[in-house]
């Protein structure tokens, strides 16, 4: 009697495993049926966009040597402000001027000491005094001043001025007029894709943009121990190219 008993549930139990796989097989049968079913085309669109620049940005440094800390510290505090005081005597405000960094750091020599005769001396090193540097980045919103602004920077005998670019400080606007033309770019070609396939488009199935970019305007200049670029008082800065490229995935009928 037990064993007719253990021999029913065991029928029973294989039976309800037997649904549940040929339900889950067939779940995944009638959903891969789904996705295959779906048909679509891919296309890509590029966009570009110009727009004026607004803002010349450009960063100075200054480093100075002495003897003690506090010494390094003050020369190199007197040099930037002065350069700073002229900096904004050309109008660019106090928010538009930030150090990016700043340090201090002892400076060594090497040093090789006699040695007795037949014997090996290692060089070594000592301290020579300290160094302290300081780095300010700038931003002008006068394009017509930034040649004076490199000008009157490099009066003061900075270690360099590099980093001057011109820039669109809000470039939200110019990037999406080309996002704009890059979806109207790939919609375009899907059209006439899908006319010569003879096929419907339908709902988009994907879409994702790579490459929305300005392409900033660089030009560098180098000052140190008195010698200053060769940066005109008058810099053209034309335009800057912003690009979009998008990838649209359409499905078709």
């Amino acid at each position: 009697m037990q064993e007719d008993n253990f021999q029913k549930h065991s029928l029973r139990y294989w039976a309800i495993f037997a649904l549940v796989v040929f339900a889950v097989v067939s779940f995944v049968s009638d959903r891969n049926k789904g996705i295959d079913s779906t048909k679509t085309i891919t296309v890509r669109g590029e966009g570009i966009a110009y727009a004026i620049q607004d803002t010349a940005e450009l960063s100075f440094s200054v480093t100075k040597k002495a003897a003690d800390v506090k010494t390094a510290q003050n020369e190199v505090n007197d040099t930037v402000s002065n350069i700073l005081k002229a900096v904004k005597d050309l109008g660019v405000e106090d928010k538009n001027i930030k150090t990016i960094a700043y340090n201090v750091y002892p400076h060594y020599k090497q040093v090789s000491r006699p040695c007795p005769l037949g014997s090996y001396c290692p060089i070594q090193s000592e301290t020579d005094g300290f160094e302290a540097s300081q780095t300010v980045e700038i931003k002008m919103r006068d394009l017509s001043k930034s040649g004076d602004l490199v000008t009157a920077i490099g009066e003061f005998n900075p270690t360099n001025i590099s980093g001057l670019q011109f820039v669109v400080e809000d470039d939200k606007a110019v990037l999406k007029e080309a996002r704009k033309k890059a979806i109207a770019d790939a919609r375009a070609k899907a059209k006439e894709l899908a006319k010569d396939l003879g096929v419907r488009l339908g709902k988009v199935v994907s879409f994702d943009e790579n490459g929305a970019y300005p392409i900033p305007i660089y030009m560098k200049t180098e000052a140190a121990g008195g010698m200053g670029g060769d940066i005109p008082a008058s810099i053209p800065t034309g335009q800057n190219k912003v690009t979009s490229n998008v990838t649209i995935v359409y499905e078709i009928r």
